[in-house]
């Protein structure tokens, strides 16, 4: 489950990367990459927390590995979301 979760928002972030590169800055790669991030930061959470009354050890490092991963995607997706949503409204080009 952690692995899909990541894969979903390498995906994510995969949309949000090649929309900004093409210079399409339409809102829909935005809100579909932010969504897709969300839902899979959702999923693993949940995942972790279940396995968490059983293995406290290997949730740890689960943890720290999958989560580190995540959160870079993760990261890296909302960094391009912000920027197609500053770039849609014109406020990169007027500065």
């Amino acid at each position: 489950m952690g692995i899909i979760a990541a894969i979903i928002i390498g995906v994510a972030s995969f949309f949000n990367y090649t929309a900004y590169v093409n210079g399409d800055d339409s809102l829909q790669f935005v809100i579909q990459g932010v969504v897709l991030a969300i839902l899979g930061v959702i999923v693993l959470v949940s995942y972790q927390g279940v396995r968490l009354k059983k293995y406290a050890w290997e949730w740890y490092s689960n943890f720290t590995l999958g989560y580190g991963i995540v959160i870079l995607a993760f990261l890296g997706s909302l960094t391009t979301g912000v920027v197609l949503v500053l770039n849609y409204a014109g406020i990169i080009n007027s500065l």
